[in-house]
């Protein structure tokens, strides 16, 4: 579910992938993926928090750090909201790391998020 809503609000900036194995991208785009950990209580399961990576990969270095502007408006966004059956209670942003890979000549920006939902 929350992939779902991942890749509907990515999608909307720039080609978005699962990262579930080799792609074959046209440039730019966006990989993502989320780590699920059920948050538990007495009761039993009460939540899931989320770490989020999404690695926006461009070569040109102006427009991979544009779009990761937007991504990060966009995925911020989702708190408070309610995106196929999953309410967002929180979403933070943990990390962002830019780098240069010399052997494909592209750019990338990793950004690390952490987000908690509840499944209505």
């Amino acid at each position: 579910m929350i992939l779902e809503a991942l890749h509907t609000k990515i999608n909307a900036v720039i080609n978005a992938y699962a990262q579930i194995g080799d792609i074959d991208a046209e440039m730019p785009f966006a990989v993502y993926s989320a780590d699920q950990t059920p948050v538990r209580s007495k009761y039993g399961i009460e939540a899931y928090e989320y770490t989020i990576r999404i690695s926006v990969v461009s070569d040109k270095l102006n427009e991979c750090m544009a779009k990761s502007v937007l991504i990060k408006t966009a995925v911020e966004a989702l708190k408070g909201t309610t995106q196929n059956s999953t309410a967002f209670d929180f979403v933070m942003k943990e990390n962002e790391t830019q780098r240069f890979d010399v052997s494909t000549n592209r750019y990338i920006n990793d950004i690390t998020y952490r987000a908690i939902t509840q499944n209505e």
